[in-house]
């Protein structure tokens, strides 16, 4: 794995970002799920 500066930090921040939020809308999902029934 080699270290090419800021942008492998910024990608990986980023990604980090990106499955936080999806983990927490599914998260949102399946509580109005539950409201539901």
């Amino acid at each position: 794995m080699t270290s090419s500066g800021r942008g492998d930090v910024l990608l990986s921040s980023f990604m980090n970002i990106f499955c936080a939020t999806i983990g927490g809308v599914n998260l949102v999902d399946k509580a109005y799920d539950n409201e539901r029934i």
